[in-house]
């Protein structure tokens, strides 16, 4: 069988990770930088587009290449705007072509169990404190959103916001769910409840790769996960704490 085609946005430190797993399960084309000027780029044999640059690019290079029709895998978040993020959804299904946003916690396979009371709490150390929500949260509001319904939160409680460290709680339907996001921590640490994120067989981003690329995954449902992590996040930061 052919190798699908793909050419690569990106060539960050992840960038860099993703790259070293996709390049046994594609031909890479073309690798690019974000400023590089992809509308000179001829994409007429090309299957799939990969955008692994910061977010603030995603946007200009998704809307770009779903109007050529490409099956595009964009890096979380698809945005920062719900909007947006809603209009490149819509976009793509106009054109016919898959946009599928990261999800790799998913491809963990971790049996999570909710209760009436739930505890999330993710930490490492990083010198980069700024936007823990859609940097550490957004990954646990994409699986959570495929247990509850996430957009119906309510009673929103702001434990603690300091730099790099913040708590909150809020209830969905009638369970509780109360998260804990650090930066400060010299323990490395991913839990639902008694889940360990940090502890799975295999290697998650290569099963998420291969399955996006064969079609297996179900871009419906990815995409609604996608914006309900968004949704809840903006609302989070619009509502209770500001943005950063």
């Amino acid at each position: 069988m052919n190798k699908k085609r793909a050419i690569v946005f990106g060539k960050g430190k992840w960038g860099k990770i993703f790259i070293s797993r996709l390049k046994s399960k594609v031909k890479i084309v073309k690798i690019l930088r974000s400023k590089d000027n992809f509308k000179k780029i001829d994409c007429k044999n090309i299957d799939w587009i990969f955008i692994l640059t910061s977010t603030n690019k995603h946007f200009e290079i998704c809307n770009y290449f779903i109007k050529k029709c490409k099956n595009i895998f964009c890096e979380k978040p698809l945005t920062f705007n719900l909007n947006q993020s809603k209009e490149l959804i819509k976009r793509a299904k106009k054109f016919k072509c898959n946009l599928y946003v990261s999800d790799v916690e998913k491809f963990k396979e971790k049996k999570i169990k909710l209760k009436k009371n739930n505890t999330i709490i993710r930490k490492k150390f990083s010198g980069d404190k700024h936007d823990l929500l859609f940097r550490y949260a957004y990954h646990d509001l994409y699986i959570l959103s495929g247990l509850v319904n996430i957009k119906k939160f309510r009673s929103f409680k702001l434990i603690k916001n300091e730099v790099g460290l913040i708590s909150y709680s809020f209830r969905v339907q009638n369970i509780l769910l109360k998260f804990t996001y650090s930066f400060n921590s010299s323990q490395k640490v991913h839990k639902i409840n008694n889940c360990n994120l940090l502890l799975f067989k295999g290697n998650p981003l290569d099963q998420m790769i291969e399955r996006v690329i064969l079609k297996k995954e179900n871009v419906i449902e990815n995409n609604k996960n996608a914006l309900n992590a968004i949704y809840v996040i903006n609302k989070i930061k619009k509502n209770f704490i500001g943005y950063d």
